[in-house]
């Protein structure tokens, strides 16, 4: 579990780094806007962590996408003891049968191809500068297990774009990079391996790529 964390930090920001101190906006309207006025409000958050989802070269021009982490309280994660020991299980793809060994029901046209479970979700492993959290999960009648843990998740459905004026790249030859750099690692707390970056990047991907059914049915 480890792994799941580079042993040393890069000097720039990149894919899956974990920041804090960026606000994101989430705008919400009754129906779109056309001739009419419609009634639209605007939520303004200062999530405590946000993962970076600007891949590492495009981080530049003062703009970068990022989610919020947030704690990975769901009950269903916590109650398969095999992802209480190892959440990050989920940010790989397995074979069906691989998946309901390990408590997952899963459905596929195939058996022999890899597929994601949760595949808007991805996991970030316990880390002591994540804090932990209390969970409270029901086992029997009246009785509930308690305990801490440490596990946080993005969802790709949740990505904003924020512009900040130190976000820049050695590429674009800022007389005051070097300012700019450390004004914008200020904001960094944690990154992750090469490994689990390439499963961040694959996992990301593979959420883009799903062809919907009704373009398999066109192109029949």
């Amino acid at each position: 579990m480890n792994s799941f964390y580079a042993n040393k930090s890069s000097r720039t920001l990149r894919l899956g780094d974990v920041v804090s101190g960026f606000v994101t906006a989430i705008p919400t309207q009754d129906e779109p806007i056309t001739k009419s006025f419609v009634n639209y409000n605007v939520e303004v958050k200062l999530p405590s962590y946000l993962v970076v989802l600007t891949p590492c070269c495009s981080i530049k021009e003062k703009t970068i996408s990022l989610a919020p982490l947030v704690e990975a309280k769901r009950k269903p994660f916590f109650k398969n003891k095999n992802y209480r020991e190892d959440m990050t299980l989920l940010n790989q793809p397995h074979l069906p049968n691989e998946w309901r060994e390990l408590g997952e029901e899963v459905s596929s046209d195939s058996d022999g191809e890899a597929i994601y479970a949760y595949d808007t979700l991805f996991i970030y492993a316990e880390d002591p500068r994540l804090p932990k959290y209390p969970v409270k999960i029901p086992i029997e009648g009246k009785k509930f297990e308690e305990f801490e843990a440490g596990y946080y998740f993005i969802d790709f459905r949740n990505i904003s774009k924020v512009k900040c004026s130190c976000i820049a790249h050695e590429e674009e030859k800022k007389p005051n990079y070097e300012d700019l750099l450390l004004k914008m690692l200020s904001s960094k707390i944690l990154e992750i391996s090469i490994d689990a970056r390439a499963d961040l990047r694959n996992k990301l991907a593979y959420y883009y790529l799903r062809v919907p059914k009704e373009d398999l049915i066109e192109q029949s």
